[in-house]
């Protein structure tokens, strides 16, 4: 095929990792890969990553299955909760438009005092008053690191993160919203914990709202949530912004089978819409433009959405990154070596070595100094004795030393210091540059140190991981470093496995 190219698209829900591999050629564009797999119980829990381990290896099984592998992708945020919206600019325009924007979403509920990730993306003239809009994501940086570690279990260079429902509205867009200009279109993308509702109103998008959905609902109730905040958006619309235009409505809605069967959410919203499309997996030549291959069954909407935004023919322009930009520009850095903790896993065994040879000098000079007394004139004998006190103050000190170390390392008798700095050193890599190591309480190690690439830094978190001295280890903090922009800071939060009870045993 002529200027073939391939895209993929990583769709993380609360249940199910789906993908879909995308072929672009010239006039089209199609699905070539699609597939999806339940997430074990207890990897994410109220829209949130609780193992991203765990989750890097169901992504990773599921891709190597298709025939994928180390590669690059556009992911779906996972993080509840976090904010998308709509904001109205003034009339006039601020001069640094991020500055306007930060101060806009800092005081919001989702990242309020909290180090977050945020983008935005210009919608035009079109306010109610004609004014400018602009529409923001942001989310906590933790949430986002979780989401990264998984990555990087699976071996995944993330191209983009964006939010679900910007994805999965790329997807829809050709079908309902790009011709649509004399009516409006409400979309419901929901799971069992957040319901986003958006409008696309004569063509154009208008609203969008990100909500909760309350804890431990039950099926009945969890839809007459979605009705809910589906009653409150078009009575808005049809009160507040245009009461006396008798618009078209039609609906879109794609519900996560979990909470919803399909049939269930098809009746249910036909109450208020004449027009209702409920979406899914096996109906995807039917919602989108894109051709899927006589041996797709089904595809991820919001996963195609995704890889759909590597695309140079997709329609749909708005798009919001979430990929922090340090991870970005450490891919464009010339590979550098680093110096790892190498130095402390290795510094009793270098203490013990020079004591053994300066203790050999030692004893050869007390030889020495007995077959060549004879020999000695006054002045080169006080040299010989000054030399032999000076090795004996070295032999004293490493001495010292050494007994320090060795003091340190067994106030606590449940870990094996040396098979732990051993293992962070076979799991380093001359990308891993580790500047700081302390202990903190009982198990908890912390590890600061600098990287070229974000990535790197979760590769190595993972390998620390799995290597079974630890029981968990992730990146906590991750940012520029202030003295030298092309490196990154990275701190990685490290458990430690007790061995006290076999300990307990020997006694």
């Amino acid at each position: 095929m002529l200027n073939a190219k391939t895209s993929l698209g990583i769709d993380i829900s609360e249940s199910t990792i789906s993908f879909a591999l995308l072929s672009q050629t010239r006039d089209k564009v199609r699905i070539i890969k699609a597939g999806s797999a339940s997430i074990p119980q207890g990897v994410i829990k109220a829209g949130n990553i609780t193992s991203p381990v765990e989750l890097g290896k169901c992504l990773r099984k599921l891709l190597a299955a298709n025939g994928i592998y180390k590669c690059s992708a556009s992911i779906s945020l996972l993080a509840n909760p976090s904010l998308i919206q709509i904001l109205d600019m003034p009339e006039e325009l601020p001069g640094n438009t991020a500055q306007f924007v930060q101060s806009e979403i800092k005081f919001s509920a989702v990242i309020s005092g909290k180090q977050h990730q945020y983008d935005y993306y210009g919608l035009g003239d079109i306010g109610v008053n004609g004014t400018d809009r602009m529409m923001v994501a942001a989310v906590e940086n933790k949430k986002l690191s979780d989401l990264l570690n998984a990555m990087a279990t699976a071996h995944i260079d993330p191209l983009l993160i964006e939010p679900v429902m910007i994805a999965w509205m790329r997807a829809l867009y050709d079908k309902y919203m790009m011709t649509n200009y004399d009516g409006n279109v409400l979309l419901v993308k929901s799971d069992s914990s957040t319901a986003t509702v958006c409008v696309f109103r004569k063509g154009v998008l208008d609203f969008i709202r990100n909500t909760q959905v309350p804890l431990a609902v039950e099926k009945k109730e969890y839809l007459e949530f979605v009705r809910d905040e589906v009653d409150s958006v078009k009575k808005f619309y049809d009160i507040e912004i245009a009461p006396f235009e008798d618009n078209k409505w039609q609906m879109v809605v794609e519900i996560d089978p979990v909470v919803a069967d399909f049939d269930e959410v098809s009746e249910f919203f036909d109450y208020k819409f004449a027009d209702v499309h409920v979406c899914s997996p096996e109906q995807i030549n039917q919602h989108t433009s894109v051709r899927a291959g006589k041996s797709i069954k089904k595809a991820s909407i919001t996963a195609v959405g995704l890889a759909l935004a590597q695309c140079e023919e997709t329609k749909m322009k708005i798009s919001l990154d979430l990929l922090p930009e340090s991870f970005r520009n450490g891919k464009t850095v010339k590979k550098l070596t680093f110096a790892a903790i190498s130095i402390a896993a290795t510094v009793i065994t270098f203490v013990s070595i020079c004591s053994n040879l300066m203790g050999s000098q030692f004893s050869n000079t007390d030889v020495k100094i007995e077959n060549a007394k004879h020999l000695l004139v006054p002045g080169e004998m006080l040299q010989l004795l000054t030399r032999k006190k000076q090795i004996d103050r070295q032999l004293t000190d490493i001495e010292n030393r050494k007994d320090f170390m060795l003091g340190i390392l067994s106030l606590n008798e449940y870990f094996d210091w040396f098979e732990i700095l051993n293992t962070i050193v076979e799991k380093s890599s001359e990308n891993i540059c580790i500047t700081n190591l302390k202990q903190f309480g009982d198990e908890k190690v912390i590890i600061k140190g600098k990287v070229l690439s974000h990535k790197y830094a979760h590769e190595f978190a993972v390998a620390i991981a799995e290597s079974g001295q630890f029981k968990s280890a992730v990146v906590s903090e991750i940012k520029k470093d202030p003295v030298y922009p092309e490196l990154i800071e990275y701190t990685m939060d490290c458990v430690m496995k007790n061995d006290q009870s076999g300990n307990n045993d020997d006694r």
